[in-house]
């Protein structure tokens, strides 16, 4: 109770700046628009997006080494998946065809010439179309005799033993403020304090009879409302 009231105070004080972080992005928006130069404006967008797909980047790769560092075994239970395995591999594919435009228009830079719009419209729907098919096939929910595992590409990789949970819900909506980080209709899998972190099933994605597999799995620890 003491470790679940601390995580409730932390996200109180959270609140506020997470709350704030729309509008101080809109007041920076207004400003670059009417009222910086225009080598600002440029050196403002080139920045932000290199950051964007740094942070794309970070996971994504992520996602694909969780996926080697936890290869599913046909025997260990059953798997359900969002789409289908290539969508995944196509998704990789696009994003590191984005990535190579990126790194060669930033090779250009700094060779001092200049970069060709195309070259950076390229690399710009290469990396926005690449994390577009892997967010939509990465998500994986396996079941065994004694775990469920989940990949999300927004979570990465995320485990709980049956006996480590220590309840489990489905919910639909926003009770939190937080809840808006997190899917509108999942399953929240609440693990016994000090076991690990919640998983959030994103149920939009699975077909039902996957889900009903999971709800039979979690027997008695589903509270059903």
């Amino acid at each position: 109770m003491r470790l679940q009231a601390l995580t409730a105070r932390r996200a109180t004080r959270l609140a506020l700046p997470i709350r704030l972080l729309p509008y101080l992005a809109l007041v920076a928006a207004l400003w670059l628009k009417f009222r910086a130069s225009h080598t600002t404006q440029v050196r403002s967008v080139v920045t932000l997006f290199l950051i964007a797909v740094l942070i794309a980047n970070y996971y994504c790769l992520r996602l694909l080494r969780q996926r080697f560092q936890h290869p599913y075994k046909a025997e260990s239970g059953r798997l359900a998946r969002s789409t289908k395995v290539y969508v995944l591999m196509i998704g990789y594919i696009v994003f590191a065809s984005g990535d190579l435009a990126v790194l060669v228009s930033l090779l250009r830079l700094m060779q001092g010439v200049s970069v060709d719009d195309n070259l950076v419209g390229a690399s710009w729907l290469g990396t926005l179309l690449g994390v577009l098919f892997i967010w939509v096939g990465s998500y994986e929910l396996r079941i065994s005799v004694h775990e469920i595992e989940y990949f999300a590409l927004a979570i990465g990789y995320h485990s709980i033993r049956l006996g480590e949970i220590e309840r489990a819900r489905v919910v639909a909506g926003w009770e939190t403020y937080f809840d808006r980080f997190r899917p509108t209709s999942r399953l929240e899998i609440i693990p016994s304090p000090g076991a690990g972190v919640p998983i959030y099933v994103n149920l939009r994605v699975f077909r039902n009879d996957d889900m009903e597999y999971v709800f039979d799995w979690l027997g008695a620890k589903l509270r059903k409302s």
